[in-house]
């Protein structure tokens, strides 16, 4: 995991998202990103997020969690975890 994240990649968590077991808020860099997803990231589904590259964990066939990423020269710079009722209805979500 650590090929794929920029050396000073955040992970954002929304309130939702924290409530629900989470990380806190936010995570800074490569090495604390990968230890949070560290063996988690197997029950993650790869989706594709308002047109763009994500994940998403689910629960009984419904997404729980979205993880959208903003890439930048091929590395992932920013992981934010949604869970947010609210915010959820209005991602558009497809399988890959």
């Amino acid at each position: 995991m650590l090929a794929l994240l920029d050396p000073s990649v955040v992970c954002r968590a929304d309130a939702t998202s924290v409530a629900m077991g989470g990380p806190v808020p936010l995570l800074v860099g490569a090495h604390d990103v990968a230890n949070r997803f560290n063996g988690g990231a197997a029950a993650l589904f790869t989706t594709i997020v308002d047109g763009l590259a994500g994940a998403a964990w689910m629960y009984r066939g419904e997404a729980k969690v979205v993880f959208d990423f903003t890439i930048v020269d091929d590395k992932i710079v920013a992981i934010d975890m949604l869970s947010d009722p609210e915010v959820m209805a209005g991602l558009v979500l497809e399988k890959v």
